[in-house]
């Protein structure tokens, strides 16, 4: 039996070894694993507090966004008001384009009346009667005179006008 009592002692030598060496693997793998648990709670705690100062931001914006302390009005508030100041100004620019084609077409009437009244200084509007009286040439010629000058002074007037409406155009009233 001494025999078998040293293959069993070889047995249980060798199964010592090898339960000695798993253990001592385990006890490895468990330090490993115990190292990767604080690396990773650390990372843990870092993403932790960088998610809690993401959400204090993302409540500041939100607070800026829907009801600033500063008393300047929410930014969704002057955002509103912009976009109606905006309109406003639209219907005004329209408005303002109608009334300067408008202006633009008096002024073209205008100056169409005015060069037909010069046209009416350069032709001569007497037409040849008979005459039973014998006539004067001064009366003519005050007559005539007359004439010029009152469209002379049409002619200054219409000027005027589209002077007046040209500034107007350009100051934007």
């Amino acid at each position: 039996m001494t025999a078998s009592n040293g293959r069993e002692e070889v047995n249980s030598d060798v199964l010592f070894k090898e339960f000695t060496k798993d253990v001592e693997a385990i006890t490895e793998q468990v330090t490993l694993l115990i190292q990767d648990i604080q690396e990773s709670k650390l990372q843990f705690n870092n993403v932790s507090s960088e998610l809690n100062h993401l959400i204090q931001s993302v409540k500041e914006i939100s607070n800026i966004i829907r009801n600033d302390d500063s008393h300047k009005g929410s930014l969704l508030t002057r955002m509103a008001l912009l976009e109606k100041s905006l309109e406003e100004i639209k219907v005004y620019i329209e408005k303002d384009t109608v009334t300067d084609q408008e202006l633009n077409t008096k002024v073209a009437v205008l100056e169409t009346k005015v060069s037909v009244l010069e046209e009416l200084i350069k032709v001569p509007n007497r037409i040849s009667r008979p005459s039973i009286f014998p006539s004067d040439d001064k009366e003519e010629e005050v007559d005539e005179g007359k004439w010029k000058f009152y469209i002379t002074v049409a002619t200054g007037v219409f000027t005027i006008l589209g002077t007046v409406v040209a500034v107007l155009l350009e100051s934007g009233c």
